[in-house]
């Protein structure tokens, strides 16, 4: 009887496991379907969640477009200004050149060689004022106007004087 019992025990408990393993099985597979399934339906969802992500993204990127267009103008905007800057700031350059010229020949009839330097200094586009620098230019072309001055009434003098003798050797 005991052997039965056991017997009869072993049965059950063979026949529970091995459906308890059926069982297992059977929700494996379920399982398998449901994360299939869920898969799937995971999928659907991500897609439909990145469709939404698009469509969101879509007016953003429209608007970030408007943004760069106004931030490209805004450029062009400050490039354009400060060229008229430049512009009016050579204009004033030249204007205040054209004073210093006019006002330099004026006064100074050796300044001739004078004014080349301001427009050396000019194309050079770096015109800063060096007074020391106009001053030594102007002592030279005065020294050299004057020279040539001197030299001229030397000549003059001599020619006169050759004329003189000239004249008193034709006299004699």
């Amino acid at each position: 009887m005991k052997e039965k019992w056991k017997k009869a025990i072993k049965d059950v408990f063979f026949q529970t496991n091995q459906k308890i393993i059926e069982d297992i099985q059977e929700n494996e597979k379920e399982f398998i379907k449901i994360q299939s399934n869920n898969s799937y339906f995971l999928k659907h969802l991500i897609d439909k969640e990145i469709q939404n992500k698009k469509k969101q993204i879509e007016p953003i990127s429209e608007e970030f477009e408007k943004q760069k267009q106004i931030l490209i103008l805004k450029q062009k905007e400050k490039i354009f200004k400060s060229e008229t800057k430049q512009r009016r700031k050579l204009i004033n350059l030249q204007k205040f050149k054209k004073i210093i010229e006019n006002s330099i020949s004026r006064k100074y009839p050796w300044s001739s060689n004078l004014i080349s330097i301001f427009d050396f200094k000019f194309e050079k586009q770096n015109f800063i004022l060096n007074f020391s620098e106009i001053e030594d230019e102007m002592r030279r072309q005065k020294l050299k106007f004057y020279s040539k001055i001197k030299i001229k009434n030397q000549n003059q003098n001599q020619r006169k004087n050759l004329k003189r003798l000239n004249q008193k050797l034709k006299e004699k």
